[in-house]
């Protein structure tokens, strides 16, 4: 899967940022980042749902890290 990254260039998806900066924000308020989080974000993050929510609601095969970081923060 393939997003477009703020400067307008195509890249490939890179689910571990997505899983660093959640176990960032975890640290960054003094909690701990446990397997249920981590099931639940590979759950979240897979591409099949990905590809799913990226057609149904953005209209897109392709999404922005925008896209992506609001999906985040949901």
């Amino acid at each position: 899967m393939e997003i477009y990254k703020r400067n307008g260039q195509k890249v490939l998806f890179d689910k571990t940022k997505i899983v660093h900066s959640v176990m960032a924000a975890y640290k960054s308020v003094g909690e701990d980042f446990d397997i249920t989080e981590d099931a639940a974000l590979n759950e979240h993050f897979n591409l099949k749902n990905l590809n799913n929510w990226c057609v149904e609601e953005l209209g897109t095969l392709i999404p922005s890290v925008e896209d992506i970081q609001d999906r985040v923060e949901i």
